[in-house]
């Protein structure tokens, strides 16, 4: 439901908001995040931050243009794909793509098949869906995901 609520006050911001914007209000409001604006910085082109959610995932967001990387690494074996940094970070920068949406789309129908935990391997698996001229490349090991959000056309 929160997730649900964040979403929809993002909706109007972007289309007037690049995707640094939107990342760092998402990850300023986000219950679960609550990064400051100061704990970003930047190096060359790239913002990043890195920090510790309040469920000791250990992430690190990088920002480049209109390109988004996360890491996390998490205390236990992943075992909720919907609550990650990656899930949270997509739905708000990619148009429609919003995992939770109700009115099924192929869209939301892909991304639901995309964090599902059951179409992941336990151990290691690579990922990747294309939506609305925005790719998701995921990698999650055990413990770790890596995820790259970025469009398909520069």
């Amino acid at each position: 439901m929160k997730k649900t609520i964040l979403a929809l006050l993002f909706f109007p911001l972007l289309s007037m908001a690049n995707t640094k914007d939107v990342v760092m209000d998402m990850m300023r409001i986000h219950a679960q995040y609550e990064v400051k604006v100061t704990d970003w910085y930047k190096k060359n082109d790239t913002w990043i931050v890195d920090f510790t959610s309040k469920q000791n995932e250990k992430i690190r967001v990088t920002i480049t243009g209109d390109r988004v990387a996360t890491y996390s690494s998490f205390p236990k074996p992943i075992t909720d794909m919907f609550s990650t940094v990656c899930e949270s970070v997509s739905a708000v920068v990619i148009p429609d793509a919003a995992s939770w949406d109700e009115n099924a789309t192929e869209n939301t129908k892909a991304l639901k098949h995309f964090w599902k935990d059951k179409g992941w391997d336990d151990f290691s698996e690579s990922q990747d869906v294309t939506i609305n001229g925005w790719k998701i490349s995921a990698t999650k090991k055990s413990n770790e995901l890596s995820c790259v959000i970025e469009p398909t056309t520069i």
